[in-house]
């Protein structure tokens, strides 16, 4: 593989802030950083070099859902470079048929002949969720449906979203936990000793924050009741995402996240693809946010790999992955590499 210099750049890092200088790509890593100015106050102006965005819950990209197959899959992730994006879990809703489980092997195969993005596994929603609304009914957890899924993925579940008020949730939480699988916490009405049992369990990230988290029932007048968000908002061993575009969450909700969490503990998605992309999140976030913007592009970048256990990405550092976004200074996708490879490169405007 070619080498190639990216010259004269503002170099995003959550480690340092911002830095000017040159960063050198070679066998598809990071080979050198050359800082050019140590000063501490952040330069401005020109092009910026961040990490690579990682979104760890969305069904699709343009009009293009996951669950339509694996030729929707393999077009839908060809938008998600220009969008900066370099590594996604393709997140489904599994069916439980012998016809559900068949498509399901067939997105699993077809995820390591995808070329130009990372995917290291399925985010599987479900199905052991319980309904936030009134009507329906949970669906029980079941540890011998979920090894039939679990199998019918060949080793590329990455992800499963449960529910703490699901019946008999917790031995599945447990299964995942010793399968290698992150257990995502969603819609829910879930009661503190629920969600802490879960929590307890390995389900220690919440996805889709305060969206399908619905208030308890209020039971004493003027008492605000606690639930499932007050649970993972007290506990500093959870982290939590959001869809920021200001209607599934309100811009004020992920300011009181961050105070509760960190920086380190929020990370953004989108979910439900074409109505929010990454890098309008980031765009949002950084308008929204009084955080150092590096820290913002964190919730992008470093947290969801951190979250992930994704060695080697969500950092610009010397051995880690060339996973890389160039950017103008409107934000706006100059050039993506994924692995050292450039995989989208914006026409000249």
């Amino acid at each position: 593989m070619s080498a190639e210099t990216i010259e004269a750049v503002r170099i995003v890092d959550p480690a340092w802030g911002i830095r000017r200088g040159n960063v050198r790509i070679e066998d598809g890593r990071i080979a050198d950083i050359e800082i050019m100015s140590r000063t501490g106050r952040p330069p401005s102006g020109g092009l910026l070099l961040t990490p690579g965005l990682i979104d760890m819950h969305t069904h699709g990209a343009g009009n293009r859902s996951y669950d339509q197959g694996a030729d929707a899959l393999r077009e839908a992730v060809r938008e998600l470079p220009r969008h900066g994006v370099t590594t996604v879990m393709p997140t489904v809703a599994p069916i439980i048929s012998a016809e559900g489980l068949n498509r399901l092997a067939k997105l699993a195969e077809a995820l390591s002949a995808v070329p130009d993005v990372n995917i290291p596994g399925l985010h599987l929603e479900g199905p052991f969720l319980a309904p936030p609304g009134a009507a329906g009914s949970a669906t029980a957890g079941d540890v011998g449906l979920l090894d039939d899924l679990l199998a019918a993925c060949h080793g590329r579940a990455g992800i499963m979203s449960i529910s703490p008020d699901a019946p008999n949730v917790i031995p599945v939480i447990e299964r995942l936990g010793e399968r290698g699988v992150k257990v995502f916490v969603a819609r829910t009405r879930a009661t503190p000793e629920q969600t802490a049992a879960a929590i307890d369990a390995g389900a220690r990230h919440a996805t889709c924050f305060y969206d399908g988290f619905p208030l308890p029932e209020e039971t004493e007048p003027g008492v605000r009741p606690a639930g499932a968000i007050e649970a993972f908002l007290a506990d500093r061993n959870t982290t939590v995402d959001f869809i920021a575009d200001g209607v599934h969450a309100h811009p004020l909700a992920i300011r009181a996240a961050i105070a509760a969490k960190g920086w380190q503990g929020v990370s953004l998605i989108t979910a439900y693809g074409g109505a929010l992309t990454m890098d309008c999140g980031i765009a949002n976030l950084l308008s929204w946010l009084n955080l150092p913007p590096a820290r913002v592009w964190a919730m992008g970048t470093l947290n969801p790999a951190r979250i992930l256990g994704l060695t080697g990405k969500g950092w610009i550092e010397v051995g880690a992955d060339a996973d890389l976004v160039l950017w103008d200074e409107s934000l706006y996708p100059l050039k993506t590499w994924v692995g050292g490879r450039c995989v989208y490169e914006a026409a000249k405007r």
